[in-house]
């Protein structure tokens, strides 16, 4: 995955481990999966398009934050 900045592409990989683990864990019930209404699929799709510009940004700040409190070892 490429991005225009840093913020985006760590954003952009957060969200995708994220669905990775939502479908394995969903794998791992064993049972026939249900596949989401093609409107949902289209919303949620829309959604991620209008995601306001410097969120992406914003999220890696308050992750570095966090790991500048609980990890400050990260910067080394």
């Amino acid at each position: 995955i490429t991005a225009p900045t840093l913020g985006q592409a760590f954003d952009e990989l957060y969200y995708f481990e994220r669905a990775c683990e939502t479908l394995m864990l969903a794998y791992m019930t064993g049972k026939e999966l249900r596949v989401a209404a093609p409107e949902v699929a289209e919303t949620t799709c829309q959604q991620w398009l209008d995601y306001p510009a410097g969120f992406a940004q914003a999220h890696l700040n308050e992750i570095m934050e966090i790991l500048d409190r609980e990890e400050p070892d990260y910067r080394d």
